[in-house]
C-alpha cells in the first residue's frame, strides 16, 4: 500500500468517482476524455493507494464493485462535488440580501461630506449593511493590513506594500468667520487674518498644520486659541465667536445653509490636496467591498458634480 502521506492528487479522486460509477476503464476514460492507457493507469495507482483491487471481473461486461469501493463510492462523488464547487463561478453578489458590517476610518469633514448620501444609497439598496466609524490614529494603515478596518477615507498619506488607493477629489482650503464679525469685510488680508485668534483643528492630535507652515514660510506665526479634533465643533465656535476658521471647503457648501457663516478666500497661498479611498489587497476582489467602494466613489463624484 503507498504512504498514505504521499501527495495527493485531486485527479485521482475524479478517476476514483469515473470507475466507480462506470465500472469500466474504457467508459470512465471517456467520462473524463482520457485515453483508456491513462485510466487504467490512474486504477493501477488507486489500487496500490487503497491496498485493494476496487474493480473485479464478473460475470457482465462491466466490473463489480469490491465491498471497499462500496464505502468509497460515496465520499469520491461527495468529493467531487466539492472540487466542482470550488471551481464554480461565484453567485451574483446582491447588495439587497447582504448582510454585513464595514468598519470605516473617515474624518468628521469627510463624514458629513459622505454619509448623508451613502446612508440615504445603503437604505434602499443594502438594507443589511452596517457602518461602524471608529476613531482613529495614525495606525491606520496597520488596521487595514490586519484586518480591523475595511476602508479608510480622506487624506491619507498611505503607501505600504498590500494596500490600494483610488482618487476621490481634490479639495482646498477657505476661511470662515461669523457673518457679524466687527474685524473682517468682504476680504481677509493677512495683518488682520494674524490678528484674529485662531481655532486649529487637529483629527490626529498634532497641534500644527498646514497653515502653520505656509505662514512659517513667510516669517509669521498665528495665534491658536483653541485646539480641537472636530471640524463640525469648529464651525459652531465660530459662528458665534470671534474667532476665525481655515477648513476644506467641501465642508463648508455642505453646512453653510445650517451656520450664519461668512466664506472667505485664505490671505496666503495654500496648496489644495486630494482625498483618497484606501484599501488592502486582500479585499479588492471581494463582490461586497467592491461594491462599496463604487457606491462611495458614486455618492462622492455625485455630491461633487452638483
Amino acid at each position: 500500500m503507498s504512504d498514505p502521506d504521499d501527495k495527493l492528487d485531486a485527479n485521482l479522486v475524479l478517476a476514483l468517482h469515473a470507475l466507480l460509477r462506470e465500472r469500466s476503464v474504457s467508459r470512465a476514460a471517456a467520462r473524463m476524455g482520457l485515453g483508456q492507457p491513462a485510466m487504467s493507469h490512474a486504477l493501477k495507482r488507486l489500487r496500490e493507494r487503497f491496498d485493494d483491487p476496487l474493480l473485479v471481473r464478473g460475470d457482465g461486461r462491466l466490473m463489480q464493485l469490491t465491498p471497499r469501493a462500496v464505502e468509497l463510492a460515496d465520499l469520491a462523488q461527495q468529493g467531487v462535488e466539492s472540487i466542482a464547487r470550488v471551481f464554480a463561478a461565484p453567485a451574483a453578489f446582491d447588495p439587497v440580501t447582504c448582510v454585513r458590517r464595514f468598519r470605516v476610518a473617515s474624518s468628521d469633514a469627510m463624514n458629513v461630506n459622505l454619509l448623508p448620501g451613502l446612508l440615504a444609497r445603503l437604505a434602499h439598496e443594502a438594507p443589511g449593511v452596517d457602518l461602524e466609524l471608529p476613531i482613529t490614529g495614525p495606525s491606520v494603515a496597520t488596521a487595514l493590513e490586519e484586518g480591523r478596518l475595511d476602508l479608510a477615507i480622506g487624506r491619507w498619506d498611505l503607501a505600504p506594500m498590500g494596500l490600494r488607493r483610488r482618487r476621490l477629489y481634490r479639495e482646498r482650503l477657505v476661511c470662515v468667520v461669523r457673518a457679524e464679525h466687527p474685524r473682517v469685510g468682504e476680504t481677509l488680508d493677512l495683518a488682520t487674518y494674524l490678528a484674529l485668534p485662531h481655532v486649529l483643528v487637529a483629527p490626529r492630535g498634532t497641534p500644527h498644520g498646514v497653515v502653520d507652515d505656509a505662514l512659517a514660510r513667510l516669517g509669521h506665526q498665528r495665534r491658536i486659541a483653541v485646539v480641537l479634533q472636530s471640524f463640525v465643533a469648529a464651525m459652531i465656535i465660530v459662528a458665534s465667536s470671534d474667532l476665525v476658521l481655515t477648513l476644506p471647503q467641501r465642508l463648508v457648501q455642505r453646512l453653510q445653509g445650517q451656520l450664519v457663516l461668512r466664506v472667505l478666500a485664505p490671505p496666503i497661498d495654500l496648496d489644495s490636496f486630494e482625498l483618497h479611498l484606501v484599501w488592502h489587497e486582500r479585499d479588492h476582489y471581494d463582490p461586497a467591498h467592491r461594491w462599496l467602494r463604487g457606491l462611495v466613489v458614486s455618492v462622492l463624484q455625485t455630491d461633487d458634480d452638483a
